[in-house]
């Protein structure tokens, strides 16, 4: 089997082929749909889902099957850090990617597992940049068609 490159290989929980199917959780509509968009254009992913909210994402993950759910941090109401609890409890085999564009400074925290580290992380927590490899020969960042430029 190919798979796709991203950790999660088909279906989770699952020897089953197939595309990755992923939820996205962002409160604006735009971040959403960039999201969808920029997705389509990866084979084996698929968006199945996505929600505004905390409440929502919890309604359609009930009736959705998922193998990762991309999930903003500051979310109205109830955080992206409370959610990923929340869905690890009720959805085990689902990933979760938390990601924020606010620079506010905010902390993740609460979690009970610690995040899986990161191939392409530099010590430090910095990332590799333009001919710089993560320790084990990881890929570097992701860029572009153009080369990210």
């Amino acid at each position: 089997m190919g798979g796709t490159g991203l950790g999660v290989e088909g279906r989770a929980g699952s020897d089953l082929p197939g595309p990755v199917r992923v939820a996205i959780v962002d409160d604006h509509p735009v971040v959403r749909e960039a999201f969808g968009n920029l997705f389509d254009l990866v084979e084996g992913l698929e968006v199945v889902a996505t929600a505004g909210d905390a409440n929502e994402a919890m309604a359609k993950l009930a009736t959705t099957p998922v193998d990762v759910a991309i999930v903003d941090f500051a979310l109205p109401g109830v955080d992206g850090s409370v959610l990923t609890d929340r869905i690890k409890d009720s959805h085990p085999d689902v990933r979760v990617l938390i990601f924020t564009a606010s620079s506010a400074g905010r902390r993740v925290g609460g979690r009970r597992d610690p995040p899986q580290e990161h191939p392409d992380r530099l010590p430090g927590g910095g990332h590799p940049g333009r001919g710089q490899r993560a320790p084990g020969g990881g890929p570097g960042p992701v860029r572009g068609p153009d080369g990210g430029r």
